[in-house]
């Protein structure tokens, strides 16, 4: 505590009279400590019954004749009214009814035993006087000015979580990630933070960062809307609280980068969309708007049943003739950034219908090219997700070891290589850093090599894997293609049967 605001504070303090009072004339009016350890008490308790109370007690006058308001002293008059004391020692002050409040919280600071709660209740009573700010008061109590607000910020978490903390379940720094979210949002990690694992232990305030950060955080980096400014009708992210490079108050080590609001940054999203939407509409003037779509590993290929036209469909003489003539036929559609497509949104010409996609404009290419089949897009699929596979059991020859920190970051910052994923089971809609968060350290490492050979496809490793991949991509896919081609086979068999006239069979 500072010596020198001690003084000033108790300056407009008069010290009237040292005297014995009797323990019934004492009124407990209001105390910010709500909570003694009973070890300790007992402990005091024994040292008064051999030594008496050494240390007076502090009182006030009440307004009533012969009565006194505590003003620091509780254990003390606590363990005398259960040795049934008549009466005690007090200094009895005099004040105004504010200084007297002042006084009594600035004597609970002072206590060293004082809980995390009660503290940051003293802290905010002191506050709510308004003649201080956060920075004189950590300065008259010798506090930082971190330390005075992530107290205080205490209690604005959901009441359950003020009383677990009260009783030492979770600790303050568990209440200081939660209150990186926004109010809507702490609840289901308060519930995540008191609920025991099979081993009856509480989730560590590590395990509960690393929570909030799969369920809550957005990279900001990705986001397709501005950042600097306010947007939307909500604060601009470089001034949101919940933008983690502004969380530094409330918790050592905050990074930046993360927005921990998913629902103002959906809202921003949604309304860049629009306008982006609003801005496309007038460069495909007279076109009708098809809808948004995300892109997946594949790339998009249809909105809404529409055709997704390539970028060199769009731009030909052809297609701008069959605008011309059939507008109705055609339209425009936001393809929205995605974890496995662009990072920015654009927009697309769509073709409404297929027939005449296939009529017209693909089978017309001067090249002699002509579109995949649907069956010739599936014998493609089924073929690159056996080499995959076969990839993806080779990695677990070549990996022994790993540490599960870094892989997260890897696979992450590789960013959806086409069938990799999906050779995990995650669908586009799936949570990623949650969902890979689920993996072994053993398969996340196998997946960072495997996204790696897909992404970059070296002609050259260093580990025996990558120079066995051409070999196992050949046999995986000769073993899927017959494979395929039995399929079929019996596919055509089934049709065929059900060709055949009943009166024949």
């Amino acid at each position: 505590m500072n010596n020198e605001a001690t003084t000033q504070e108790k300056s407009a303090v008069k010290e009237v009279a040292l005297e014995n009072v009797a323990v019934q004339n004492i009124e407990v009016v209001e105390n910010v400590r709500k909570h003694f350890d009973a070890a300790a008490m007992k402990e005091l308790t024994e040292s008064i019954r051999q030594n008496g109370v050494l240390v007076p007690i502090l009182l006030a006058k009440n307004g009533k004749p012969g009565v006194y308001r505590l003003i620091a002293g509780e254990r003390r008059l606590r363990a005398a009214k259960s040795l049934a004391l008549e009466s005690v020692p007090a200094q009895i002050v005099e004040a105004d009814q504010s200084k007297l409040d002042e006084l009594q919280v600035l004597e609970n600071l002072h206590r060293a035993d004082l809980g995390p709660i009660e503290e940051a209740r003293a802290f905010k009573k002191l506050l709510d006087q308004g003649k201080r700010s956060i920075e004189g008061l950590a300065k008259q109590v010798d506090k930082s000015v971190k330390y005075v607000t992530r107290s205080v910020r205490l209690l604005e978490l959901p009441r359950k979580a003020v009383q677990a903390i009260e009783k030492g379940v979770i600790s303050p720094e568990h209440g200081h990630q939660i209150l990186r979210l926004p109010e809507d949002r702490r609840e289901k990690m308060v519930d995540f933070a008191l609920t025991p694992d099979w081993r009856n232990q509480f989730p560590t305030v590590d395990a509960l960062a690393r929570q909030i950060e799969q369920r809550a955080e957005k990279d900001l980096k990705a986001a397709c809307f501005p950042k600097d400014k306010e947007y939307a009708g909500q604060m601009a992210c470089v001034d949101c609280p919940f933008n983690t490079g502004n969380q530094d108050a409330l918790f050592e080590g905050a990074t930046a980068g993360k927005c921990t609001n998913g629902g103002c940054f959906a809202k921003k999203t949604a309304f860049f969309l629009k306008e982006y939407k609003e801005k496309a509409a007038k460069r495909f003037d007279g076109l009708e708007f098809v809808g948004m779509g995300s892109s997946g590993w594949n790339g998009l290929h249809e909105i809404k049943g529409a055709v997704v036209l390539k970028e060199d469909e769009a731009k030909s003489e052809k297609v701008k003739a069959l605008i011309q003539k059939e507008p109705k036929k055609f339209g425009f559609a936001v393809v929205k950034p995605s974890m496995f497509g662009a990072k920015a949104p654009s927009a697309v010409l769509v073709c409404k219908e297929k027939e005449l996609l296939e009529k017209e404009i693909r089978k017309s290419k001067d090249s002699g090219q002509r579109a995949p089949t649907r069956e010739e897009m599936e014998r493609e699929q089924f073929l690159r997700e056996a080499e995959v596979r076969a990839l993806y059991a080779e990695a677990a020859k070549a990996v022994k070891c790993v540490k599960k920190k870094h892989l997260l970051d890897i696979v992450l910052a590789l960013n959806g290589a086409d069938a990799a994923y999906a050779a995990i089971g995650v669908s586009e809609s799936d949570d990623l850093a949650k969902t890979l968060a689920k993996l072994s350290e053993k398969d996340l490492l196998r997946l960072a090599w495997l996204c790696s050979l897909d992404a970059y496809n070296p002609d050259e490793g260093l580990s025996e894997a990558v120079a066995a991949a051409p070999k196992v991509r050949k046999e995986a896919r000769k073993l899927a293609l017959a494979e395929w081609e039995e399929a079929m086979k019996a596919k055509a068999a089934v049709a065929q049967a059900k060709e055949v006239p009943a009166d024949k069979k």
